[in-house]
């Protein structure tokens, strides 16, 4: 009897530890559940605002076309011909880097002048519109003239990949 009553209180602590061990994992899959059903419903709240954004990309990110005409076109965006006061020197194109979203071009580039007039000429030529960005800015005095400022970036610009 003693043996019969033992079997049975270890089989009721077995069956309980592994009742306990199920409830537990069922209760972490429930709450790992309910917060994907939580970003699922965020993302859903904001679906227009993600069609919109496609298709404003659509309509204003320009196309790619070649490896040359990227590559001169950046090149050029980063002369500051029309801008009084600035000189840019250094150009060294960037290799082309290409993505499932986007392709980027780029040029290197060393931008001498007041300080205001470059940072108004970045900005200008950075809108959202023209798909350019600057990366690994760095400015500092000119050595020769403490009245410019020495700055040194990389310009990019982000084409839609070709359509397949």
């Amino acid at each position: 009897m003693i043996l019969l009553s033992l079997l049975i209180l270890g089989a009721g602590v077995i069956s309980v530890d592994i009742y306990t061990d199920k409830r537990d994992e069922l209760e972490s899959e429930k709450q790992r559940l309910e917060l994907e059903w939580v970003e699922i419903d965020a993302l859903f709240e904001e679906k227009e605002t993600w069609e919109l954004r496609a298709n404003w990309l659509k309509q204003n990110q320009p196309s790619f076309t070649s490896t040359e005409i990227a590559s001169q076109q950046i090149f050029n965006d980063a002369l500051a011909e029309n801008r009084r006061g600035i000189t840019t020197s250094k150009h060294t194109l960037l290799p082309i880097e290409e993505t499932e979203v986007y392709i980027q071009a780029g040029v290197a580039l060393t931008a001498t002048g007041d300080l205001a007039a470059i940072f108004r000429w970045i900005y200008d030529i950075t809108r959202p519109t023209s798909f350019r960005s600057v990366r690994n800015l760095t400015v500092r005095p000119d050595q020769e003239d403490p009245t410019q400022v020495v700055t040194q970036f990389e310009l990019l610009r982000w084409y839609a990949p070709p359509s397949t």
